[in-house]
């Protein structure tokens, strides 16, 4: 009886094989949950200042048909916001002059954009306000 104690190359070479499919799995779980948790806070990022921008122009209660604007937030400098107002005369089904425009906000990020990632970059909000 042969009583050498070791182990076959063929059994190395599957166990190598076994180690390397897990550490690749784990690898690309930790890639993934990377990505997703850097596009969570980039989003959670520009709905908390698109939030915070829609309510100061909705304080205002008011803002002028075909209104255009757009500039870096004053205490973020990586977004930008940009908003049109378009005039909404007349109610479709009821033909009665509203008075109303609407209004969408939209919040990008500069690195995104300089990227051109394939992803979505803008996000936005629509409102209605009084004409003025």
């Amino acid at each position: 009886m042969n009583k050498n104690k070791g182990f076959l190359l063929l059994e190395v070479v599957v166990s190598i094989a076994i180690i390397t499919g897990a550490l690749v799995f784990v690898v690309r779980a930790y890639t993934t949950a990377k990505y997703a948790l850097q596009r969570s806070s980039v989003m959670f990022t520009s709905s908390l200042l698109l939030e915070s921008q829609m309510f100061d122009f909705e304080e205002k209660g008011s803002i002028e048909s075909d209104y255009k604007d757009g500039k870096d937030f004053h205490d973020n400098k990586d977004y930008s916001w940009s908003i049109s107002a378009v005039s909404t005369d007349t109610d479709p089904v009821l033909n009665q002059r509203l008075g109303l425009n609407s209004v969408t906000l939209e919040v990008s990020r500069k690195k995104d954009r300089e990227e051109s990632r394939s992803y979505v970059t803008k996000y936005g909000l629509t409102t209605y306000l009084y004409a003025k």
